[in-house]
């Protein structure tokens, strides 16, 4: 210890003077690096919208060659179902910054490391005494380990294949949209993060019909004997396509034909493609079955749709009638004469002989009526699905429906309607009648609720 009263002024003053230099020092690395501080990561995507993969295609060493779509000229560019993600922190250069990739749920496609690997075997990226990290996928597919060791300011994205499409056809698939977030550091110091989005089968479409028919709105799907003709058509919608390969159909029970023809029918509407005429797509089973349609392109792109088709042994024809009285397009809860509404189902046989099968008398399935209703309001919407069976709605297991008959499946009086929502309600609901052996016969009914928050449900 020093002596009492004496102060150590120059050992103080070094120690100030120490602590001078390294401020002086740490300002001269910052202003060496101006963007560090608060420093935005601006990331960005060759295309905003991708197709569809026809098959996923994860060769490094191939798509890492390939330019941006759009600055080649077309040639030596990457397809259109591949997006090449980049990031950048701003004054600083890339390779002094390390970028941490991830991607947002629901998670889409697959990300490819944007190197020239060869493929082949697993690589490494760390090889410890009794374990090796990364090579879970192969070198080139970015996940588990590999994804949190990849560093680089480029990655790539491989769009999903037509496996992703639903298997309910009722409603037309819009695609979707892959969310990339990205983080920058210079060793152990955060320099900031971004993100960026990459839609998929949002722009152009392919849409696959069955004897002229789409399924759209039909949740039972396309009924008919075991030859159906399955067309399609494209629409660009704006987007600029690939050059055009072929198209391949599948009947959903093993069976696939190639064309690329088109086709007009007797009635006079034209499809781009078709197949089955030649019983090449037949069936040989009774049934429900999802078959597809695939638009390939030369770059290995894809456009892709499907449908439930049923496989039935008679000609089936009929039709779900829903009356609603009073039939309004807007009701008011709480109001005598609009606040309550009777609703009648009705259900038709118009079978003929046809297509070489006889006319259907209809076996009534156990569980007859499903009805699907999907309330839309203010910030967002419902769905909910009801069932009747035979025995709730007094039917006879063992009753037919012969041809140009009709029977009444439902009906209900004095049904209240509510909307305890300040703002009016759309309802959307598909009536669906089921059949043993004829398949299902689909109807939509559409109705507006008005908001009336002082109205609420009659005890029951």
């Amino acid at each position: 210890m020093g002596e009492p009263g004496k102060l150590y002024r120059p050992r103080t003053f070094m120690a100030a003077r120490a602590r001078s230099h390294m401020l002086l020092l740490n300002a001269v690395v910052l202003l060496a690096w101006p963007a560090v501080i608060s420093a935005a990561v601006t990331v960005s995507a060759s295309l905003s919208e991708a197709l569809y993969s026809a098959e996923s295609n994860t060769d490094c060493a191939s798509l890492n060659a390939l330019k941006d779509q759009g600055t080649a000229g077309g040639v030596g560019e990457l397809p259109m179902n591949v997006v090449r993600l980049r990031a950048t922190v701003p004054g600083v250069p890339d390779d002094k910054v390390s970028f941490r990739w991830s991607v947002l749920k629901p998670e889409f496609g697959v990300l490819v490391a944007d190197q020239n690997i060869a493929g082949g075997g697993s690589q490494a990226v760390i090889k410890g005494i009794c374990a090796e990290f990364g090579t879970e996928a192969g070198p080139c597919v970015l996940n588990g380990d590999a994804l949190r060791f990849y560093a680089l300011p480029s990655i790539l994205w491989v769009a999903p294949t037509c496996d992703i499409l639903p298997k309910n056809t009722a409603k037309q698939f819009h695609g979707g949209v892959a969310r990339f977030k990205v983080k920058a550091l210079m060793g152990k110091q955060k320099l900031g993060k971004g993100g960026v989005r990459v839609g998929f089968g949002r722009v152009a479409s392919i849409i696959l019909s069955a004897d002229e028919q789409n399924g759209l709105g039909k949740p039972s799907g396309i009924a008919g004997g075991v030859r159906f003709i399955f067309s399609s058509n494209t629409d660009p919608n704006g987007q600029s396509l690939p050059l055009f390969g072929h198209y391949e159909f599948s009947n959903g029970a093993g069976d696939t034909a190639d064309t690329e023809g088109s086709c007009t029918f007797e009635d006079g509407r034209h499809f781009d493609a078709c197949t089955g005429a030649k019983g090449e797509l037949d069936y040989h089973a009774m049934g429900r079955f999802l078959a597809a349609v695939k638009e390939v392109f030369a770059d290995n792109s894809a456009l892709c749709d499907n449908i439930t088709v049923q496989v039935l042994a008679c000609a089936p024809r009929g039709g779900v009638q829903v009356i609603r009285r009073p039939r309004l397009t807007a009701y008011t809860p709480g109001n005598p004469r609009t606040g309550k509404v009777d609703v009648t189902v009705r259900l038709r046989n118009l079978s003929v002989a046809e297509h070489g099968l006889p006319a259907c008398g209809f076996l009534l399935d156990e569980n007859v009526l499903t009805c699907a209703e999907e309330a839309v309001f203010a910030g967002g919407s419902a769905t909910k699905s009801t069932q009747f069976t035979l025995e709730q709605l007094g039917i006879p297991s063992d009753f037919v429906l012969r041809p140009g008959r009709s029977i009444v499946l439902l009906k209900l009086n004095n049904v209240p309607l509510i909307n305890v929502l300040p703002d009016t309600a759309t309802l959307t609901d598909i009536w669906t009648a089921q059949t043993v052996n004829a398949g299902g016969f689909d109807a939509t009914d559409k109705y507006r609720i008005k908001g009336r928050p002082g109205v609420t449900a009659p005890a029951p």
